[in-house]
């Protein structure tokens, strides 16, 4: 009886694909939090810039208190057209400031409302090197804080996972496959507390940037 063996060789190349896809996603997913804090500061300062704007007296044409209904609840924003003079020429917007949109703090927004709605006058600030770019008022922007704050929590996440990964490879190799839990569930968990610290940062830094902008709205 002729026994007939067949040998396939293994597939490197689809090895090192894998492997090599692995690498490229870990890689992305280390450089994601700093990425994303770097974007969020970057935003954030640049929403600040109209602090040292130019001013100029302004007229309010139009103003509306906006309600929407989303998955998460109701929103609220204000909604304003108001015209202003800069190097002689008159200029109209509706942007209120750098960053503004819808947000959840209903008592902010009527403050802002009331405010805006009973003004005379309104201070604008004006872009210098484009006038026709301007704002009521500035704060830092709550997205770019939001930003900030999730890329923070990604980086806890990712250094959890990271001494985590180390602390059991080491008790491994030390206590011959036996791992001490409670040690790295205290790594788990110190490291889900931190995340939580920044989720609750963020909801906090997003209510004390819209109060800023409040306090810099200045009227007349």
């Amino acid at each position: 009886m002729n026994v007939t063996v067949s040998f396939s060789e293994p597939n490197y190349s689809s090895s090192l694909g894998k492997y090599y896809s692995r690498l490229v996603f870990c890689l992305l997913a280390v450089l994601a939090g700093p990425f994303l804090c770097g974007l969020g500061i970057f935003f954030a300062v640049h929403s600040l810039d109209p602090a040292s704007w130019p001013t100029a007296d302004g007229v309010i044409e139009y103003c509306k208190f906006v309600r929407a209904e989303t998955d998460g609840g109701q929103v609220y924003r204000v909604d304003v057209v108001y015209s202003y003079f800069a190097h002689g020429v008159r200029h109209r917007a509706t942007r209120f400031a750098i960053g503004y949109d819808m947000n959840r703090w209903e008592s902010i927004e009527s403050a802002i409302y009331e405010k805006v709605k009973n003004a005379r006058s309104v201070t604008v600030r004006y872009d210098p090197e484009n006038p026709t770019n301007a704002v009521l008022a500035y704060g830092a922007n709550h997205v770019a804080l939001v930003v900030f704050f999730f890329g923070a929590t990604n980086i806890f996440v990712e250094l959890t996972v990271i001494a985590h990964w180390i602390f059991v490879r080491r008790s491994r190799k030390e206590a011959e496959q036996v791992v001490p839990t409670g040690i790295s569930n205290k790594i788990v968990i110190t490291g889900a507390f931190l995340a939580l610290l920044c989720f609750l940062g963020a909801a906090a830094q997003t209510y004390a940037s819209n109060q800023g902008i409040l306090s810099t709205l200045a009227t007349r």
